[in-house]
């Protein structure tokens, strides 16, 4: 695989890049107060909450001016991966966020994923970036440090909420597994922005001055994450930040699929439904984020004086 700039020293900084998952609308309940994904002002709406980007699973759904454009795609055989980096690549995207495997593949299963991605990535000028996330070849943290050490051309997607609820990072060692995941954290090209707990993968926070642990321990992660970027960054280089949060239950041909990843409360007449808005709540977390990238920028700067 060719050289990736982003691990190139610059003293030039990347800049952060607003991105809303398209996946936040799905299945939106009545009282959301979000656009909806069929309105004609969709992209209105977004540009003026302040998003530059979109990252959707429907390719066919985001032929919009002036929005950066990406995908992402699940990925169970070695075969989908080069229709993905072609379709998608003709598509427009600028890379596609894979999740691959079902978490139950041996190391040499794992090492034919990742030849495909990187020959894919190559053939068809479209990267190709590996999320970490729960029943995949990626959740769990050690084995995806043996992955980069077998395969450092990797780049990926970094959702940290998989990482911390099927990692257990919360408590004693986190500092230390914070520092482990540095070889991850250089070649994350693209941030999902969802906030857990040490027990659940999806939770509301209490706007954007949340102090509880867990959302400090978010902080913490995006700052680290956006640090180790920046560090290796080309000043044309930027950084999608994307909130990607899911509903408890979501519609798709005709079928309810229930994911259980935003969390319900019962009302009073005994229905099921989600305990927060996930149009505010996207907000929430892409602010928490874009201080978390602030920070990062302040702990880079005594790097760039002292060259």
């Amino acid at each position: 695989m060719h050289d990736d700039p982003c691990l190139m020293k610059n003293e030039a900084r990347a800049r952060f890049l607003p991105c809303f998952n398209l996946i936040n609308l799905w299945g939106a309940p009545d009282f959301s107060t979000g656009p909806r994904l069929q309105d004609a002002d969709l992209y209105s709406v977004l540009a003026s909450a302040g998003y530059e980007a979109v990252q959707t699973p429907w390719p066919s759904a985001t032929q919009q001016l002036g929005f950066s454009r990406f995908a992402v795609a699940r990925i169970t055989d070695l075969a989908q991966i080069e229709e993905v980096a072609r379709t998608n690549g003709a598509f427009g995207f600028s890379s596609t966020t894979v999740i691959v495997g079902t978490g139950l593949e041996t190391d040499r299963e794992i090492n034919r994923y990742c030849e495909a991605l990187m020959d894919a990535s190559v053939k068809h000028a479209h990267p190709l970036l590996l999320e970490t996330h729960r029943g995949s070849i990626t959740q769990d943290i050690r084995r995806t440090l043996s992955a980069i050490e077998r395969f450092p051309e990797l780049r990926f997607t970094a959702d940290l909420s998989h990482w911390y609820v099927g990692n257990d990072l919360y408590g004693a060692n986190f500092d230390v597994t914070l520092d482990a995941l540095a070889p991850v954290f250089e070649r994350v090209r693209f941030v999902h922005g969802r906030i857990a707990t040490p027990t659940c993968v999806q939770v509301s926070v209490d706007g954007v001055d949340d102090r509880r642990a867990y959302v400090e321990d978010f902080r913490r992660l995006w700052t680290r994450c956006f640090a180790l970027c920046l560090a290796h960054a080309e000043p044309h280089e930027r950084i999608p930040f994307a909130p990607e949060l899911l509903p408890a239950v979501a519609e798709a041909g005709g079928v309810q699929y229930a994911m259980y990843y935003a969390q319900t409360r019962r009302t009073e007449t005994g229905e099921e439904r989600e305990e927060s808005d996930r149009w505010v709540q996207a907000g929430y977390v892409l602010a928490i984020a874009r201080d978390a990238f602030e920070a990062a920028l302040q702990t880079l700067k005594p790097l760039s004086a002292a060259r």
